[in-house]
Parts: structure tokens; C-alpha cells; sequence
């Protein structure tokens, strides 16, 4: 069986083996990352994962507020990266704003009630109406 995962980004990651032993404790995280990218005939940084962690968080439509907490900003580290990355995610900004020009979708008992939900109103209306206004 071959699986493969399409990221929200359009990248394919396809699961593979390495001839490593996991239970073996990663001495110095610099030389792991110097050794994976030469394995992968990669030329990033390790940080660039971290933005593009970010990226594709958001462009998921994953909250801002949920991001920081994954990542551990702080209150003000999250206002600057609001900064930074506030241009992602502007498609799913736009749907949210597309949803305002929506009907709001009714249940089969809200379009039962409606016609005495709209009587009640009409009533207190008109005894609102009736009612002589106060003088102060």
C-alpha cells in the first residue's frame, strides 16, 4: 500500500524509512539538521520550518491565537507576527466576510415557529405604538 499526504500548500510528502535508530538520543540538534539536509539535498534553515509551519497553519484557516499558543509566542511576540504574516490567510478572511452576506439557514422547527415569532413581534409593536408616550 502507498500513501502519500497533499499539504494544504500543495506539497506531497510521501512516508519513508531511514536507516536511523530512533531510540538513540540526538546529540546536537545542529548536527541533525546539518545531516537531514544533506540527506535531502536541502538548502534552508531550520527557522524557514518554522515559518512555513506558520504559513500553512494559517492558509488552513487555523486562528492566530492557536498558532502562538502552538508556538509559544508571547502577547507581544503575537502582535508583531499579526505584523508579519497578517497578509495569510486573507482567502478564508474573505469567506468570513462572504458568510455576513448569507441568509442565515433555518431548522425545519424556526420555519415552523416563524410565522408566530413574526406575529409576536408585530404585536408588541403595535402595543408599543398604542402606548402614550410619558412625560417627564
Amino acid at each position: 500500500m502507498h500513501l502519500s499526504v497533499t499539504a494544504p500548500g500543495g506539497d506531497k510528502f510521501e512516508p519513508c524509512v531511514h536507516d536511523i535508530d530512533p531510540t538513540r538520543a540526538i546529540n546536537s540538534w545542529k548536527e541533525a539538521w546539518e545531516s537531514a539536509k544533506e540527506r535531502a539535498n536541502v538548502a534552508i534553515r531550520f527557522h524557514d520550518l518554522r515559518h512555513t509551519c506558520v504559513t500553512r497553519m494559517l492558509e488552513g484557516g487555523v486562528p492566530l491565537s492557536v498558532v502562538a499558543s502552538i508556538l509559544g509566542w508571547s502577547a507581544a511576540t503575537t502582535a508583531r507576527m499579526t505584523k508579519r504574516y497578517g497578509h495569510i490567510g486573507q482567502i478564508a478572511q474573505r469567506q468570513a466576510v462572504a458568510i455576513l452576506d448569507r441568509r442565515p439557514k433555518q431548522s425545519k422547527k424556526d420555519k415552523k415557529d416563524a410565522p408566530a415569532k413574526k406575529r409576536l413581534e408585530l404585536q408588541s409593536i403595535a402595543r408599543d405604538v398604542q402606548r402614550p408616550a410619558r412625560s417627564h
